[in-house]
């Protein structure tokens, strides 16, 4: 890897396309290659952005998620074609793990309101619901499906078995909820597209911005916390959202996808790292309204690399991946958020000077 030229891409994002502050993080074989970061952490201030600084990271956070899940079926001696009702008795639709982390198992969107604040609520009316067919991406109530799979397997919260089984022993700055207050003092703040969702001409941001589409009802199901600005907030992040209230900081993404593409750290077996990286479903997404593919809760072929890279974007930007090919784990995180759920360009640009990519 040519560590000039992604800092040349890095300054390139900072002059070219609006960058605010941001971090980017390549490790390789459970060791730390190179870590860059640049800007401020918050609009109008002049605090520096630090190797250490987290920020909220939207939809980045269901890779982390989605491995507790898996470390935790695997010791059950649970499998991928197991029915979820096993662990969870009033689960509708049959429908089996790795459906539900496939994003195939029907519920994108809940007929039923509930809050996104109110775990119960969201609960109740995941059990209430009658599942509809097809592929589509789940981008908040998957959050809520893999929290009470591992509740009903270890009676903790996801984001608590992720701290005590994975971030604490593989010291990984990410936190699904119980972020230390000296993270919260200096994480940084995200801020809203310069351009709104919506404003573009794709299928997917008109389906976005068009109240009742499939796509519109599955980013606002569960409700609540629409604003960017609720996400910046110490109670939402005490929440512990699976699905997007994850904070992190590019380091400690990196750190944890280069275990994945390697030896498992002590912490997941080859059994897990191989359930990561299989593809489990491939075609039109008819959330996003684009090809997507997924593992058991990762992302595949995200227009960049060799079909054994796994990972997850998030809202406005942020990226991180494992290349098992070469040991690899990248991460971009940024504040200036961008509109989209895939990988943004700003992300794609430093992708393309990571080797063996």
């Amino acid at each position: 890897m040519d560590v000039e030229k992604l800092e040349a891409a890095v300054a390139a994002n900072f002059a070219e396309r609006g960058e605010l502050g941001a971090s980017v993080s390549v490790w390789r074989d459970g060791e730390e290659v190179v870590t860059l970061c640049g800007g401020v952490r918050k609009r109008g201030g002049d605090e520096p952005w630090l190797p250490e600084t987290a920020v909220p990271v939207y939809s980045a956070t269901k890779g982390p998620a989605a491995a507790t899940v898996l470390l935790v079926l695997e010791e059950a001696g649970l499998d991928l074609g197991k029915r979820v009702e096993e662990v969870w008795e009033s689960f509708p639709g049959g429908a089996t793990f790795g459906e539900v982390l496939s994003h195939r198992a029907g519920f994108a969107a809940l007929d039923q309101r509930a809050d996104a604040t109110d775990y119960g609520s969201v609960i109740a009316a995941i059990e209430a619901q009658v599942p509809g067919g097809g592929f589509g991406y789940h981008p908040r109530t998957i959050g809520f499906i893999m929290d009470e799979i591992v509740r009903r397997l270890t009676a903790k919260p996801l984001g608590v078995v992720w701290r005590e089984r994975v971030a604490v022993p593989l010291c990984l700055e990410v936190w699904i909820g119980g972020v230390p207050e000296a993270v919260a003092r200096g994480a940084a703040e995200i801020v809203p597209p310069r351009v709104q969702p919506g404003a573009g001409l794709t299928e997917f941001y008109k389906a976005y911005a068009t109240r009742g589409t499939a796509t519109q009802r599955a980013f606002t199901s569960p409700g609540g916390l629409a604003a960017v600005s609720e996400m910046n907030k110490p109670e939402t992040w005490a929440l512990g959202l699976p699905a997007m209230g994850g904070l992190a900081t590019a380091r400690g993404l990196a750190k944890f996808y280069s275990v994945l593409a390697s030896d498992g750290g002590g912490v997941f077996s080859d059994k897990v790292r191989g359930w990561a990286e299989t593809e489990l479903v491939r075609g039109k997404d008819a959330t996003l309204l684009a090809p997507t593919a997924f593992s058991a809760g990762f992302m595949k072929r995200m227009g960049f690399g060799s079909g054994r890279i796994f990972g997850h974007p998030g809202a406005g930007g942020s990226l991180a991946f494992a290349d098992p090919g070469s040991g690899t784990g990248f991460a971009y995180v940024m504040n200036q958020m961008v509109p989209g759920a895939l990988p943004s360009e700003k992300a794609l640009s430093l992708v393309r000077d990571v080797s063996n990519l």
